[in-house]
């Protein structure tokens, strides 16, 4: 029987076996024995300086040529990475799978903004066929410093008439910081379907198909690597990646359930990126009274009501804004008018305030007493009306009516008496001249009532 010698499998059978420890060991003991015997002649006691270093620096050079492959890549400085390990079962698939997938899927992923760049970050062979599970995925996104890892392996099998196809199974796994349960179930949810577990690929439309693979994980990945920084927190990441994912949408194929589901989804998702990016604005305001976050929080409001046109707090946020940049009564009167019906105090107590700001005093006095038999969205929303009341007499100092209203929130919700009394007898005094006859009337009897209601309570505790 002649004998045949099958190249690619023997390189196969040769590069895996290479990386085994077993093999280094092997090999390093070998080779200093050959160059002992070849400088020493078979005695060792008479090797020189010089035949020691060269035989040293043989054995470092072998040791570093097997450590380097099985070194884990890692994501370069200022780069989102994407790391994939697929492994192949013999040398024709991987090169198929390199020239065919591996260099659509890069130049893909290449195409990015110029404010977030990915990376791609391709694993060889040694490791690819150790990722098999989500531990060992997660090992190496770690390792790697990689966003997202694609992982699976490829594999040729006879289908349908016979003919040769490619089967490749896909799975993906996408690093964030640590999170809330209810929040990581929310990211398998949305990526649940997306990545096609196997792909089918017939011989005769190979480069195509990989090429539609490529895009779809492409996709995939930006995709997921937005939902996992907005989950974790990094909202202004998370948006630009979703936004530069809607401006270049038309790159993927539409007819695709992936393509489908994003398209689907990313309305919702850049909704809850706007609103998040509101709400930090809108508490760095209110922690700082700075009215440069005010000025970012309104050029956020276009976009989230462009996702979210009834969003709550979107719109008592633009009444606020129009108050406090601008002094436009009307503008934040029709944005808090556009809550009527809604069961919650806060818009009420905002139409409230700009009515008495107007010097409506009997409008106000009865949207004060609608807020006080709403439900509050917050425990400390009185605290934040009389605060903000408090900030607008200090600011204009003629505008102290505006006492008033803070005791009747102090006495009705707050059941703060002393606050309320301070409050009704500041008006008193500033209104020196009577310009509020009606409301000085209604301020004496309460002067007088809580007055009377905490000497008694005094007189209780003595």
């Amino acid at each position: 029987m002649p004998f045949s010698l099958n190249l690619p499998e023997l390189y196969d059978w040769i590069e895996e076996r290479w990386q085994r420890r077993s093999t280094i060991v092997f090999v390093l003991i070998l080779v200093g024995v050959l160059l002992s015997i070849f400088f020493a002649d078979v005695d060792l006691t008479i090797l020189s300086v010089g035949s020691w270093i060269i035989i040293s620096v043989s054995l470092l050079t072998i040791w570093l040529i097997w450590l380097l492959p099985r070194r884990v890549p890692t994501t370069k400085r200022k780069k989102i990475g994407i790391l994939v390990g697929i492994s192949a079962e013999n040398r024709y698939e991987e090169e198929r799978l390199r020239a065919d997938f591996i260099m659509s899927l890069k130049e893909f992923i290449g195409q990015t903004s110029q404010l977030h760049q990915f990376q791609l970050i391709e694993l060889n062979s040694f490791h690819s066929k150790r990722i098999d599970d989500e531990t060992s995925a997660y090992y190496y996104l770690h390792k790697s410093k990689a966003k997202f890892v694609l992982y699976g392996r490829i594999r040729t099998r006879p289908l349908g008439e016979g003919k040769p196809s490619h089967i490749l199974d896909l799975r993906g796994l996408v690093s964030h910081k640590p999170i809330p349960q209810e929040l990581s179930e929310r990211i398998s949810t949305d990526f649940g379907g997306m990545l096609p577990p196997r792909v089918v690929i017939h011989q005769e439309a190979g480069v195509f198909a990989f090429e539609v693979t490529a895009k779809i994980v492409d996709l995939v990945a930006r995709y997921i690597i937005s939902l996992s920084s907005l989950v974790s927190g990094e909202v202004r990441y998370a948006t630009e990646l979703l936004e530069d994912i809607k401006t270049r949408m038309s790159v993927w194929p539409q007819n695709l359930p992936a393509t489908q589901k994003i398209i689907a989804l990313l309305p919702h998702r850049l909704g809850e990126c706007y609103h998040q990016l509101a709400w930090q604005c809108y508490n760095n305001w209110y922690t700082s009274r700075e009215s440069e976050y005010l000025v970012q929080l309104e050029a956020f409001l276009p976009k989230l009501f462009l996702y979210q046109p009834n969003n709550y707090h979107g719109i008592i946020s633009k009444a606020i804004c129009a108050f406090v940049l601008r002094r436009d009564i009307k503008e934040a009167l029709i944005a808090v008018r556009k809550c009527k019906g809604m069961d919650d105090s806060l818009w009420k107590y905002s139409e409230a305030f700009l009515l008495a700001y107007q010097n409506k005093v009997p409008e106000a006095k009865q949207a004060y007493w609608k807020a006080f038999k709403m439900k509050d969205s917050s425990s400390n929303i009185q605290v934040q009306v009389e605060e903000f009341l408090d900030e607008v007499i200090s600011q204009e100092p003629d505008k102290y009516r505006l006492h008033y209203f803070s005791g009747l929130i102090n006495f009705h919700k707050k059941e703060d008496k002393a606050s309320a009394l301070r409050d009704f007898q500041l008006f008193l005094n500033k209104d020196s001249d009577g310009h509020y006859p009606a409301l000085i009337t209604d301020t004496k009897k309460y002067v007088e009532q809580i007055s009377k209601q905490l000497s008694e309570s005094q007189e209780d505790r003595e």
